[in-house]
């Protein structure tokens, strides 16, 4: 005598529903979190500049000793970053995908 074969389906659709979508959402939130930039801050002879500080929008994050800052949880792009550092120009950069990294090269101030 076989036993009945069991049914998998759910017995309430707007419950697997409600975890379907919000696990999707969970995953959307987590890839947002986990997008960053690195920005390499160099003078015009490749040098790295540790006293350059990276703004985007109203955050801003100091380079470390190697010249580098990095942003983290970025949503999708584009972002208008600018780069100051005393002595230098400003630079401005327009990120499309804020994963990875990128170096922005600061020309040395003109001296009026």
């Amino acid at each position: 005598m076989n036993p009945r074969p069991r049914d998998f389906r759910t017995p309430h659709p707007r419950i697997a529903r409600c975890v379907f979508f919000g696990m999707l959402a969970l995953m959307a939130a987590l890839s947002v979190a986990a997008q960053y930039l690195e920005v390499h801050v160099l003078d015009p002879a490749s040098g790295q500049i540790p006293t350059a500080v990276v703004s985007i929008g109203d955050r801003e994050v100091p380079a470390d000793d190697s010249g580098i800052a990095t942003l983290c949880g970025l949503g999708s792009g584009p972002h208008s970053i600018v780069v100051i550092a005393p002595g230098f120009e400003p630079a401005e950069v327009v990120v499309r995908q804020p994963t990875g990294e990128i170096t922005a090269v600061l020309q040395i101030e003109a001296v009026a």
